[in-house]
């Protein structure tokens, strides 16, 4: 039988005397969070770890089997109570981009270049060749900026490490990890869709050197929106044409929900899962990973992975 590990570094500090620890991890939420409840006070000597720690303290959570620990969550504490039990909430890189300030009007820039200026030079950029136009940042953060371009042009950024990516869902140098239905998968709520099941709307978006947008949806009114942003593209004839092309290859045969698994394969979301069944091995195939939350505590270390859509095999 399996023990599990955690390990927690905060400061000088390393312990491992925890209730519980939670992480939410997706592309689409910006901020990565973690939540570690501690059951009481920790002493370290003459040293109390609740009166010890700041909130914007770095914290490193470890987490794994029989001694054997992978890293799960780097990032800052955000709040933190000081009665038992002890619970720190933390988010990751993004709260740093929280804390810088932007007071400029940005015109007629690509995306690469905005970001250059605005992001902090211990940070790598991996981001979407694109024009985006003006931006006019009045008394806001980075990270606002960021959240402005997800909510007004559907440029979405998360971090990865310490390189912020944005404008790519997926990025190419993605790792892929097994799940067996009859292996490690404990339960799902996947449900396998044939192309002609799926209803999938498609809401496509170009903006143009001059700043201005435009925008066509095609597919089911009814079906499951996808926001995709073209560049180079000057009328809403050609960028209809494109759309359609991307909803016919959105519409393929394949699975749709989550799946429960062990805290073992090690799994982060941008992955692929290769999901295979034995009872339906025409079903196997890679889909990418859109979020992973991970639970760790005395009942066990589990994982509820969102399956995406099909990746090429």
């Amino acid at each position: 039988m399996k023990v599990l590990t955690a390990n927690i570094i905060i400061n000088d500090f390393h312990f491992n005397r925890i209730s519980s620890v939670k992480i939410e991890s997706s592309w689409d939420m910006l901020t990565d969070t973690a939540e570690v409840i501690i059951p009481r006070a920790l002493y370290f000597g003459n040293k109390i770890l609740k009166d010890n720690i700041n909130s914007g303290d770095e914290i490193i959570i470890e987490l794994g089997y029989d001694g054997v620990l992978k890293e799960e969550f780097r990032g800052y504490i955000t709040k933190t109570t000081t009665d038992a039990p002890i619970i720190l909430k933390c988010e990751d890189n993004m709260w740093r981009l929280k804390q810088v300030p932007i007071n400029q009007i940005f015109k007629d820039l690509s995306l690469n270049d905005l970001l250059s200026e605005i992001v902090p030079a211990e940070f790598n950029i991996d981001c979407a060749d694109m024009l985006i136009g003006d931006i006019v940042a009045a008394n806001i953060t980075v990270a606002q900026i960021l959240q402005m371009l997800k909510d007004d042009y559907s440029i979405y950024s998360y971090f990865k490490g310490n390189t912020l990516i944005v404008g790519k869902i997926f990025t190419d140098d993605t790792e892929t990890v097994e799940y067996g239905f009859e292996k490690n998968i404990i339960s799902h709520t996947l449900k396998y869709k044939t192309a002609d099941d799926m209803k999938i709307k498609v809401t496509a978006e170009c903006i143009k050197p001059d700043g201005s947008k435009i925008s066509v949806t095609v597919g089911d009114d009814d079906g499951v929106e996808s926001k995709l942003i073209y560049s180079g593209i000057k009328n809403k004839t050609d960028l209809e044409k494109i759309a359609n092309l991307d909803l016919e290859r959105m519409k393929i045969d394949g699975y749709e929900g989550n799946i429960n698994t062990f805290g073992i394969p090690y799994v982060q979301h941008g992955y692929t899962a290769y999901l295979d069944s034995k009872q339906y091995p025409e079903r196997a195939g890679n889909y990418y990973i859109n979020a992973v939350n991970t639970d760790f505590s005395v009942n066990g270390f589990r994982r509820t992975v969102t399956i995406g859509k099909k990746a090429s095999d």
